[in-house]
């Protein structure tokens, strides 16, 4: 479900004006130095939450309802390209039951991704419709599809991937029409700044809202949620590679899922002399190989070099590549970067010969069946935060994350021993995480260990000292409390940082 959709983010529980979604960060509630900008996306949950409260059950219906309307944008962009009704419909189908998407759909959160696709594919083809149309019908489309970018920007910062979407579509496009045409025509000035204008627009109201956040570093970002955010540039961008292949990868065949990639789960490597680092070399070698080729079809597969081009181009930003971000990798991140699968398989198979389409429409169905039983299991495991974490840790126990997680679902229902096990995993999988030690703490006290509650709180106190400017008060008050306790043999019992 999320923070924000737990109630912590006073903008959903509390009415607020309109203008305090455009001046306020994404996690305002829990750090007041984040710097994620999507008031869209907030402004829906606070919506959310005045129609119908906690129910969780809205919430999910529309998130399938945007996921199905994503299905339609995409069949809609395959006749755009020319690739046959039949085909069409089946890359549509492909996108929308991609096992990939899972976490988009089944999370409350995974809306910002879908509003994010949803109003910049919109955006795109309204433009392209408003090349049919002249006067005034062109311009209100144009302003129609700049308001939709708008939307698009501010429901989340990787929707930005859509500009460098444009250019690569009029490329594709121009060479699906009759020769002669030219490339550069008088309505291109008005649809670029149909894209551009709502770019500047959401930057500068996102600056605004930078420029009031007190200083110091995003709390958010700690080593758990992204080791490479710490790492050095070579080894940041030898591992990130890595998982720009295994993404890649997850495109094609979605079956090896996860709920976490962080520290212990991901493979990092340390240095271009060592194997993950080779094997970084190598996989950066193949995936520029694909990059190229899908560039070099161009002028006479456009669809190919748009497929290409739409992976590589919406997965960059998010890969930390160019700049660490808040995460090594995650599923949602590919949601957008998988059409660029959804153009290759229509237009391969709308190229096949008539002897080999049989095989191609079972080998589609193979495909279809397969990804859609892996995406209903996972979205019974989506379920609730409970059923998630349990299942998680049990399939990837390397996982920190899932470990504290698991523990303080545990926590919640007072079950200590349960909890204790995974934070004395997470301790030892990460000793050098405060919060991890401050919550073995909380586990230890509540079964009356108070010497070794003791202990592991102090430990706490020296973990890494970015985690510690989070932790600090809450580890400092449990061990007043251990301290208390031991000396009053007082049974209050510790509480775990929500």
């Amino acid at each position: 479900m999320g923070k924000q959709e737990h109630g912590i983010n006073h903008s959903i529980r509390d009415k607020k004006p309109l203008s305090h979604y455009f001046s306020s960060s994404y996690w305002e509630s829990y750090s007041k130095k984040n710097t994620l900008y999507r008031p869209i996306t907030v402004l829906s949950y606070a919506l959310r939450y005045r129609l119908f409260g906690d129910n969780p059950l809205p919430a999910h219906l529309f998130n399938i309802f945007l996921a199905s309307l994503g299905a339609v944008l995409v069949f809609w962009l395959l006749r755009i390209l020319q690739l046959g009704i039949g085909w069409s419909v089946a890359g549509a189908l492909v996108f929308s039951t991609h096992a990939l998407h899972t976490e988009v759909v089944a999370n409350v959160v995974g809306r910002a991704e879908l509003f994010a696709f949803d109003f910049g594919l919109s955006a795109c083809l309204i433009l392209i419709i408003a090349r049919t149309k002249q006067g005034a019908g062109a311009g209100l489309l144009r302003l129609f599809g700049a308001g939709l970018f708008f939307l698009a920007f501010c429901s989340k910062e990787n929707a930005l991937n859509w500009l460098p979407f444009l250019p690569l579509l009029a490329l594709c496009l121009h060479q699906l029409r009759p020769r002669g045409t030219p490339i550069l025509d008088r309505k291109l000035p008005f649809e670029t700044l149909a894209a551009l204008i709502p770019a500047l627009l959401f930057f500068f109201l996102r600056g605004k809202m930078i420029s009031h956040l007190p200083p110091g570093p995003d709390l958010t970002i700690n080593w758990t949620s992204n080791p490479l955010f710490f790492a050095s540039p070579e080894s940041r961008i030898l591992s990130a590679i890595l998982m720009e292949g295994w993404g890649f990868l997850q495109t094609f065949a979605p079956f090896w899922l996860s709920a976490d990639y962080g520290p212990h789960v991901a493979p990092v490597a340390p240095s271009l002399s060592s194997p993950t680092g080779m094997a970084a070399l190598i996989v950066g070698v193949l995936l520029l190989s694909i990059l190229g080729a899908g560039v070099a079809q161009w002028r006479k597969r456009p669809q190919l070099f748009l497929a290409a081009g739409i992976f590589f181009s919406f997965s960059f930003l998010t890969s930390n590549i160019a700049f660490p971000i808040g995460t090594v990798y995650g599923e949602r991140l590919m949601f957008g970067p998988s059409l660029g699968f959804a153009i290759f398989l229509a237009y391969m198979g709308s190229r096949l010969p008539p002897k080999a389409t049989p095989a191609g429409i079972l080998a589609l169905g193979l495909w279809l069946g397969a990804s859609g039983i892996v995406g209903l299991k996972r979205q019974s495991v989506w379920k609730n935060n409970q059923v998630l974490f349990l299942h998680e840790v049990a399939e990837h126990p390397e996982s920190i994350k899932m470990q504290l997680c698991a523990g303080q679902e545990w926590l919640l229902r007072n079950d200590f021993e349960k909890a204790l096990i995974h934070f004395r995993q997470g301790v030892t999988l990460d000793p050098k995480n405060p919060s991890a030690w401050n919550l073995f703490g909380v586990a230890l006290l509540n079964l009356d260990r108070t010497r070794e509650a003791e202990v592991a709180f102090l430990r706490a106190l020296r973990g890494r000292k970015r985690d510690l400017l989070l932790h600090r008060s809450a580890i400092e008050r449990n061990l007043t409390l251990v301290r208390k306790k031991d000396q009053h043999g007082n049974r209050g019992r510790a509480k775990a940082p929500r």
